[in-house]
């Protein structure tokens, strides 16, 4: 947002069915309200924007734009500094199914500005002004997807292991935090579910859907010996990446993945140009 220029919101909107959907409209307002305050939704009157869109084929996709004022310079301060307002963008798309008799549907949407990230998140607060958990379809959901041992099993080395991971859900994670070490040890760990793990959190930041990001984790303990490594490389001991990503979701409950990576066996001869892939150590994966 910016001062002296109109706020645009631009809404996609796909037919995930499997049968075009007819005559259909999309009622729209962009609303600001004091906050603690719900939008209306009761999508009745003059107070919103018809717009027209006709049909949409199967897996096709149609945008809509939703547009405010100019902003002011006191008013720009009331929405993103003392945040006594709140900004919703919202409305509802109505249609029916062409080959079926009878059959309508509509789908309300709503989005609120979120001044902590700068985006338009899924509003926390619905018409009746409950906070509800939404679907498990469509919020945040943090993974792990590949974990590599990028330093050299030397002597004197620390070793150091880089952690992907990616928000694979539809709306942004917020307050995203990591912790987690590095570490070797003579048998298999019965992990791993609220562990205390060794080390500051990492960070605190907003993850959008479909993001990827990566951190690093460093052992505390440097190889002091040849032996050390043979131990690994034979697979009599194991080197362990273990950890946890914390965040919330866009309607404000606290989630949690844990995830633990190993050595051992054909991880150690598998490698590629970010160093040795490690193995799930399956049994400490979890996510909530």
């Amino acid at each position: 947002m910016e001062i002296g220029k109109p706020i645009s919101i631009l809404i996609k909107f796909t037919n995930s069915g499997k049968t075009p959907a007819e005559g259909v409209e999309i009622l729209q307002s962009l609303e600001k309200v004091k906050s603690g305050t719900a939008p209306s939704r009761t999508y009745v009157g003059k107070d919103f924007e018809r717009r027209s869109i006709g049909s949409i084929n199967v897996g096709n996709t149609v945008e809509t734009e939703v547009i405010g004022h100019e902003w002011t310079l006191d008013e720009l301060m009331t929405i993103s500094t003392d945040r006594t307002f709140q900004i919703f963008a919202h409305g509802i798309i109505r249609y029916r199914s062409k080959y079926i008799a009878n059959e309508t549907d509509e789908q309300p949407f709503c989005y609120e500005f979120d001044p902590a990230s700068g985006q338009m998140v899924i509003c926390r607060a619905p018409a009746n002004n409950e906070i509800k958990p939404i679907a498990d379809a469509d919020r945040a959901w943090i993974t792990v997807s590949y974990v590599h041992l990028v330093s050299p099993l030397v002597v004197g080395a620390l070793p150091e292991v880089r952690v992907e991971f990616v928000n694979c859900g539809r709306t942004p994670a917020f307050e995203v935090e990591t912790g987690g070490r590095v570490f070797s040890k003579s048998s298999d760990l019965p992990l791993l579910k609220g562990y205390n793990m060794e080390g500051e959190p990492k960070g605190k930041t907003v993850l959008g859907p479909g993001i990827p990001a990566t951190i690093f984790m460093v052992s505390s303990a440097r190889f002091q010996n040849q032996s050390q490594i043979d131990v690994i490389v034979a697979g009599t001991h194991t080197l362990y990446a273990s950890g946890f990503i914390t965040y919330k979701d866009s309607v404000g409950i606290h989630r949690r993945t844990d995830f633990c990576f190993q050595t051992g066996g054909a991880s150690l001869k598998v490698i590629d140009e970010t160093g040795y892939v490690m193995v799930n150590a399956k049994a400490g994966n979890t996510a909530t």
